[in-house]
């Protein structure tokens, strides 16, 4: 079955600039988003369909990162990570994080939609079909408790008992259950082939996303469907160079500008 629909999950109770600048960039290319969320959210656009997070995964607690730099530490990134495949395997939606920024509509192709950038197959923009083998070894994989990650060796499990850490998701490295495992088993079943190339959903890479706040011409190629923004490492750059405010004129600005987005009305 092929997807057409589009939904992300906010935990939280207000939105940046930088999440509505994206949702914004699906309403004006006729793709709606369904954002999910375990709360009201205070300043939710009339663009965004608001749904229940409970309906799709309803854990005791939302899952915060424990162990990490500063950037990583408490992040709920985890708790998304494990929501987006209880989302595919019980809706028919595409995922996409609220960091990126819609070109053009995304489809899926015999049910697959995601990115490959170098050797690393990224979940920022994620389909799979329901009968994907992978995804139900990451269903059964973000269900198993007390036990290693399958891919990690002997010396990498070792490592993490000498630290006296959990055998717990809050407590195993940032990604585990988001592209790492993503990428383990769509290579241990083979679904690997299905990779975009990483100019459709990722034109600018995570090593050049300065770019967007330093330039005002970016060449974005022609089969681009998205722009990701990397939302977590660009707030904080944001905030330690530029004093909180996108500079005027950049590639970001630009985007703000034609989508009609006021930074300054949702601040970071």
């Amino acid at each position: 079955m092929e997807r057409s629909n589009v939904a992300s999950l906010w935990i939280g109770k207000r939105l940046s600039f930088l999440d509505l600048l994206c949702l914004k960039s699906f309403d004006e290319i006729g793709q709606r988003v369904t954002l999910f969320s375990y709360e009201p959210i205070e300043n939710l656009p009339s663009y965004v369909t608001q749904a229940d997070a409970r309906s799709v995964y309803d854990p005791e607690r939302i899952l915060l990162q424990r162990v990490g730099n500063g950037l990583v530490r408490r992040s709920p990134a985890l708790h998304s990570d494990i929501f987006r495949i209880h989302l595919l395997n019980k809706t028919d939606f595409i995922w996409a994080d609220t960091d990126a920024y819609a070109l053009k509509p995304l489809t899926t192709k015999n049910g697959y939609l995601f990115g490959r950038v170098g050797s690393n197959i990224l979940n920022g923009v994620l389909a799979l079909p329901k009968d994907s083998h992978a995804l139900n070894k990451l269903l059964e994989f973000s269900a198993t408790e007390n036990e290693f990650p399958p891919w990690w060796d002997q010396q990498t499990r070792l490592r993490h008992q000498e630290k006296n850490l959990p055998i717990q998701p809050e407590f195993f490295p940032w990604g585990t259950y988001g592209p790492r495992a993503l990428q383990y088993f769509l290579g241990a079943t083979g679904e690997e082939t299905h990779a975009s190339r990483s100019d459709v959903l990722y034109p600018v890479k995570a090593r050049h996303k300065e770019i967007l706040l330093t330039r005002s011409d970016i060449e974005i190629p022609k089969r681009a469907l998205s722009i990701h923004l990397y939302s977590t490492n660009l707030k904080a750059m944001i905030r330690r160079n530029f004093g909180g405010k996108i500079p005027e004129g950049c590639f970001l600005h630009q985007l703000c500008e034609k989508q009609g987005i006021d930074p300054l009305e949702a601040p970071l």
